[in-house]
């Protein structure tokens, strides 16, 4: 990242905890927004240069889902959310998605989702998850 011209780098599968502080992984010059599984695997964090600011809308995040919504505040920038839908989470997920976008939507702010979120879209059949996806989608 320091011999990058990175300005925010998305990482999912962080398989931090807890017990691991912001400074075991910290990234000279850059500051870090993180959301932990809190068991083995998962977890996903964003890296935002430190000379751009941001703000964690904290508000859009709970402790049931991993997810990092940040507003970056930066001139000719869209905010962002980072997204992770792991493997066996339930269908509720898409719900929580859909009342993340509608609040940001409602802000009047565009949206870019980065992350797995475990739908193919290549898969002949489409099942719910991918169905209230592209509605999720569609309808922003």
């Amino acid at each position: 990242m320091e011999d990058k011209n990175l300005d925010v780098l998305a990482i999912n599968e962080t398989r931090l905890s807890k017990s691991i502080s912001d400074t075991c992984v910290h990234i000279p010059g850059h500051d870090i927004v993180r959301k932990d599984r809190n068991r083995n695997g998962g977890g996903v964090c964003v890296y935002i240069r430190s000379t751009i600011n941001f703000k964690t809308q904290t508000s859009l995040m709970n402790d049931i889902y991993e997810a990092v919504v940040v507003d970056i505040i930066k001139p000719n920038s869209k905010p962002f959310s980072i997204v992770y839908r792991g493997p066996g989470t339930d269908d509720n997920f898409f719900c929580y998605l859909e009342d993340v976008v509608k609040a940001l939507d409602f802000e009047n702010k565009e949206i870019i989702i980065i992350g797995g979120l475990n739908c193919n879209y290549l898969s002949e059949t489409r099942n719910s998850n991918l169905r209230q996806l592209t509605a999720i989608v569609i309808n922003t």
